[in-house]
């Protein structure tokens, strides 16, 4: 779903049979660039509607949400269960313009993270109000502009939790 996405370099709990002839580049920078090349391939041709409609679907699709707060000294995470909140979060996705942008560099609370069973399949954090930080299951990045409405919408929904 992702385009202008950035790879990730946190391949640490992967395990490999190592018995075989390696290329002359490290494993973790081929799975890198090869599941850079997998989201590129999927990407290819996304509208920005099927990329809102696709992130939309997978908040339906959560069965749980855990949302990471950060106040000083702490963070605070929040986990629950809650199918209108969802659908709330899901109609907020569906309204992004998902305008590809440049990673931004920032760390942004509060991260949404996405749970299906036992697996986070999808986190997502606003940046500058207006800016989606989206990582898939795969830890592939991407940023996309939004608009203020849809970043200030996502917000209020995750710190009404946090109050709730």
């Amino acid at each position: 779903i992702f385009s202008g996405h950035k790879p990730s370099a946190q391949w640490a709990w992967l395990t490999f049979d190592v018995s075989q002839e390696m290329p002359a580049i490290s494993l973790s920078r081929w799975i890198s660039v090869a599941l850079s090349c997998v989201a590129a391939a999927i990407a290819h041709g996304a509208t920005a509607e099927e990329q809102a409609a696709a992130l939309s679907r997978l908040a339906g699709e959560s069965d749980s949400f855990v949302i990471d707060f950060y106040a000083q000294p702490k963070s605070v995470s929040v986990r629950f269960s809650d199918p209108a909140w969802a659908a709330r979060l899901a109609a907020a996705l569906r309204d992004g313009k998902f305008e590809p942008k440049s990673h931004c560099m920032c760390i942004s609370y509060p991260i949404i993270h996405f749970i299906r069973g036992h697996d986070i399949i999808l986190t997502i954090s606003v940046h500058h109000i207006e800016r989606l930080r989206v990582k898939d299951a795969h830890k592939v990045n991407a940023d996309f502009e939004v608009g203020r409405a849809v970043g200030q919408a996502i917000i209020d929904l995750a710190v009404e939790k946090k109050n709730g």
